[in-house]
């Protein structure tokens, strides 16, 4: 980073002396090696928000499948209820390999 420009007070780069000059220890996203990488934290905002915003998804399609799940055992378990209070017995229920 040095040589840069500063976006907070349109110097020179301080590098360590810069409280926003931070290290950030990761995986590149591309390669998936390990990386650890000394830069200004305001410069790489843009790029942190766009992977949390990955991560959010991620997260949100695995909420939602587990929604999904949890919709279909209550709705199993509500039928086995209704047999159950007519005085029938219940199927038995097997699991099929896939």
């Amino acid at each position: 980073m040095a040589g840069k420009t500063c976006p907070l007070w349109r110097g020179k780069c301080r590098e360590h002396n810069c409280l926003w000059y931070s290290q950030i220890h990761g995986k590149h996203p591309s390669t998936g090696a390990d990386t650890s990488e000394w830069g200004c934290a305001m410069a790489w905002l843009p790029w942190l928000i766009i992977e949390n915003t990955k991560e959010a998804r991620h997260t949100t399609a695995s909420v939602d499948k587990f929604n999904n799940n949890m919709v279909n055992s209550n709705a199993i378990l509500g039928v086995l209820q209704q047999i159950e209070n007519r005085g029938e017995q219940p199927p038995q229920l097997t699991a099929e390999p896939k």
